[in-house]
């Protein structure tokens, strides 16, 4: 018996229906999953339960009509005794009716981003049924797209109090709580809606987003893993799992998922942007130039795509094409200390020593703490000769990171040309302690003993 012939479902819900695998009445009547059909289908449950209804007397009198002519007196008796319990239990009434036209006016509302009368359709709805979970759920959505973050949490706990296994409300305070207090307050939510309906792959994705957040990227890997398996086809998921194995550093394994990410959103010019950094991060410039371009041309004031082309560029040794981009990414953030020390290496393969320390400066200026550039600045003052300046430079970089092997070797280098032999064996030893296969360090200990050795 099709779908639509049960009192209230029109063709397109019928549609929806039939995509969430509910195809015929019998279907419908026996699903004992209202809360998982209500998530897949878009219908609230509220709706789906007086379908229910009416599918499983429907259901009842087909198979009974069947049945031999002699049996006719129980069906009358099952039928009736159906209809008895419906009608106690589930009987429509005008202010049922009323409910639900508010919540599908709320929807159609919420839907066109009019979120301002999709709030006043679910309150009328609220009125005409106090008990609406569904409806409290879809005002507090409607409410934290308006920007009134309390308001929606208060309206997520009142749907999921009257609901306790609405896991689509968990989900949603989870959102909420993420954007106003942080992963902490989100992680629980998502747990919750997760042991509700562990086929939830939105919260999987959320979930892993938070943890992502916090740092634990392998927990974050495993659940847009998980997000994966149950919605293969899941931008954000795809997105976001490109993105932690990039930042974990598995170029081979972010690469498909990444480039799959850029295919199902083509015009978002982040997921271009995270495709070029598995690309770049697998020595691929041309290919990781054309994702950053893409990127750019979607989101052009992008420091970070600016800045990250600059690098691409560097690797194919365009460095007049580098330098353009790292203006380009000042222009738009003169404090990014991080591009003013790209800038300094591609300015000093180009012009020389002066330009590239002259960029280091300004990035120790904005990041005093910038160790890298703290190190290129010294080693660079050693390469154009002022040494008394290196020395100082250097013990800057090792007072950041003392176990850092080329910041020990850049001062003995520096001490070295000073005459300080014996304090440049002792740098020397250090980073060759700290890393026994530096080769600089190993050849420039070995000359600089033999000097020693020889004025003695």
């Amino acid at each position: 018996m099709r779908l639509v012939q049960v009192y209230g479902i029109s063709p397109g819900a019928a549609l929806r229906l039939e995509k969430a695998n509910v195809y015929t009445v019998s279907d419908l009547a026996s699903n004992v999953r209202l809360a998982d059909l209500s998530i897949s289908s878009q219908i609230p449950s509220a709706t789906l339960r007086q379908w229910q209804s009416w599918a499983s007397l429907k259901a009842v009198v087909a198979r009974r009509r069947r049945k031999a002519i002699t049996a006719l007196w129980v069906f009358i008796a099952v039928s009736v005794g159906m209809i008895a319990i419906w009608f106690l239990e589930e009987r429509p009434s005008p202010r049922l009716d009323k409910a639900i036209a508010y919540y599908n006016r709320g929807n159609a509302a919420s839907r066109q981003g009019d979120y301002n009368s999709a709030v006043g359709e679910y309150e009328q709805a609220i009125s005409e049924r106090p008990k609406y979970a569904e409806a409290y759920n879809n005002m507090a959505f409607a409410l934290h797209q308006n920007g009134d973050l309390n308001a929606a949490i208060s309206g997520y706990r009142r749907a999921s109090a009257l609901n306790p296994e609405f896991a689509l409300a968990h989900y949603n305070l989870g959102n909420v709580l993420r954007e106003k207090e942080g992963p902490d307050a989100a992680i629980p939510e998502y747990q919750k809606a997760l042991v509700l309906n562990p086929k939830l792959f939105q919260a999987h994705n959320n979930l892993g987003a938070v943890l992502a957040e916090r740092g634990e990227l392998g927990e974050a890997i495993a659940e847009f893993q998980k997000s994966l398996v149950l919605n293969p086809e899941c931008a954000p998921a795809n997105f976001n799992l490109g993105a932690a194995l990039e930042a974990k550093g598995d170029p081979d394994a972010a690469m498909p998922v990444a480039r799959k990410a850029a295919d199902l959103l083509p015009n978002s010019p982040e997921a271009h942007h995270v495709l070029g950094l598995a690309l770049y991060a697998k020595g691929q410039y041309d290919d990781a130039v054309s994702e950053y371009q893409k990127a750019l041309t979607l989101d052009p004031g992008s420091v970070l795509s600016h800045n990250d082309l600059g690098l691409a560029y560097v690797g194919k040794g365009e460095l007049d094409e580098a330098i353009v981009e790292y203006r380009k990414a000042l222009i738009l953030d003169p404090d990014l200390a991080l591009t003013h020390y790209n800038l300094g290496i591609a300015m000093g393969a180009k012009y020389g020593p002066d330009a590239a320390i002259a960029e280091y400066r300004k990035a120790l200026v904005l990041d005093p703490r910038f160790f890298q550039a703290q190190t290129n600045l010294g080693g660079t003052l050693a390469a154009k000769g002022d040494f008394d300046d290196a020395i100082i430079e250097d013990q800057k970089a090792i007072a950041l990171n003392p176990n850092s092997a080329l910041a020990h070797t850049n001062l003995g280098i520096a001490l070295a040309a000073k005459g300080k032999l014996d304090a440049a064996i002792v740098e020397y030893e250090k980073a060759l302690t700290l890393d026994p296969g530096l080769a600089e360090a190993r050849r420039d200990l070995y000359w600089t003993w033999r000097t020693s050795r020889s004025r003695q």
